[in-house]
């Protein structure tokens, strides 16, 4: 087996998984963020959606990270078996 690149496909998943782990933290702690500066401002007006970061291509890279570790990894896994 290629154990550099079995290595590295599962280096792909892990950073794949907590990129989207990060960013779902972040979209449920930014509008908590922005009511307390809301509340600690009391300067116009508040609403969540106004907080909330649109990570749609972050997640997207992030799946593709993901699968493409997953396929490396069975085929890396599969070469040494034949």
């Amino acid at each position: 087996m290629n154990k550099i690149g079995f290595t590295f496909s599962g280096v792909f998943v892990i950073t794949g998984v907590i990129t989207l782990i990060i960013t779902k933290i972040i979209n449920l702690v930014m509008p908590k963020i922005g009511l307390v500066a809301f509340q600690a401002r009391m300067a116009g007006s508040y609403s969540p959606k106004e907080y909330h970061i649109n990570f749609l291509g972050v997640n997207f890279i992030a799946i593709c990270l993901i699968v493409l570790g997953i396929v490396f990894g069975y085929l890396f896994y599969k070469r040494e078996t034949k």
